[in-house]
């Protein structure tokens, strides 16, 4: 019984997690289109210019939300890298959105989260 109820919760937690990710990585997705290319497809830059702003901003408006999750930072990385994957199309000279990146969002930062 205790399980259930556990699992319960967690996927509560998990549930609002995504519901606020994606409000808050929506706009973020949007402006990388006018990052350099190179930033976005170098790991490093892409923690540092892209990933940790990100999370900071998340973490400051999540009213705890974020700290309800274990080990919440490596997921969100992990998550932000897969939708760098899942929701980006990177050439040489441009970062572009996919054509259903709206519609798209929400399940690939469940799927990110699963990581």
């Amino acid at each position: 019984m205790f399980g259930k109820l556990k699992a319960a919760a967690g996927d509560a937690a998990n549930n609002k997690a995504a519901t606020l990710i994606t409000t808050h990585v929506e706009p973020v997705m949007e402006e990388i289109q006018g990052y350099s290319p190179a930033v976005i497809m170098e790991d490093e830059t892409y923690q540092s210019q892209v990933i940790e702003p990100t999370l900071v901003a998340l973490q400051a408006a999540s009213s705890g939300v974020t700290s309800m999750l274990p080990n919440f930072n490596e997921k969100f990385s992990a998550c932000m890298f897969h939708l760098r994957g899942e929701l980006l199309e990177l050439s040489e000279d441009k970062v572009a959105l996919i054509d259903d990146f709206k519609q798209q969002l929400p399940a690939a930062v469940m799927e990110g989260l699963k990581l």
